[in-house]
């Protein structure tokens, strides 16, 4: 085994420390199916099936409040759905995941959910 080990870590022109700030992985994920079980999870306790096509997850550790739909992605099973997440009730414990066919109605379908913001 290496090990690396600097005092500094630069600026490519050498200048400056850098500044390692942000955390650009992944902090919660899931994959669901159509009734809402959690077949595979990091960071989601539970979720319920709201109505056809509507779910809500629950963060096993709150996410911080500027979550919205920019730190969140979602794929569904089959080229004809879509999908959309919000932050349901407006709290940072619960996940909204919508899913639409290509009619746009609600719709259910297995689907993947990646949550890439900060946690609270």
């Amino acid at each position: 085994m290496s090990d690396l080990r600097v005092n500094t870590i630069s600026a490519s022109d050498g200048t400056s420390p850098v500044t390692l700030t942000k955390q650009e992985a992944a902090k919660a994920w899931l994959s669901g199916t159509v009734d809402a079980n959690l077949t595979d999870s990091l960071n989601f306790s539970s979720g319920i099936d709201v109505v056809a096509g509507d779910f809500d997850y629950s963060l096993t550790n709150a996410a911080a409040a500027q979550m919205d739909d920019s730190y969140l992605g979602v794929t569904a099973g089959g080229a004809a759905y879509y999908g959309r997440i919000g932050t349901g009730d407006t709290t940072t414990t619960v996940v909204d995941v919508k899913i639409h066919n290509s009619s746009a109605a609600l719709s259910d379908s297995t689907h993947f959910v990646i949550f890439v913001g900060d946690l609270a």
